[in-house]
């Protein structure tokens, strides 16, 4: 398991690679889908502020039924400094990027 300050940057990274290149669909995935893809998903929407309050739950109804799913994948969920991202992605994010209704809750 990656810790907090990995997983920002992990994070960072892919908010980073959607904002350069907006026309290239972004894929997040691993072996199995469901866990370590969730606490991905998670953690962008709550990086982009799609979803502050429970990006876990949001996995959940958006992306798959038991996405996210551990207490460690939960708690590293809300323990990854988001600043850093919300400041790069506030810059551009809304001016480059339309968040379908499906990702506003």
């Amino acid at each position: 398991m990656i810790n907090a300050d990995e997983f920002a940057f992990l994070i960072g990274r892919i908010v980073e690679e959607m904002l350069q290149h907006p026309e290239v669909p972004v894929y997040i995935g691993c072996w199995g889908g469901i866990g370590r893809t969730g606490t991905a998903f998670a953690g962008l929407v709550r990086a982009l502020g799609v979803d502050e309050a429970s990006p876990a739950a949001w996995a959940r109804e958006s992306y798959l039924y038991n996405a996210v799913e551990t207490g460690a994948q939960k708690d590293l969920i809300k323990e990854f400094d988001v600043s850093d991202v919300q400041r790069l992605s506030a810059r551009r994010w809304k001016s480059r990027f339309v968040i379908p209704v499906s990702l506003r809750g």
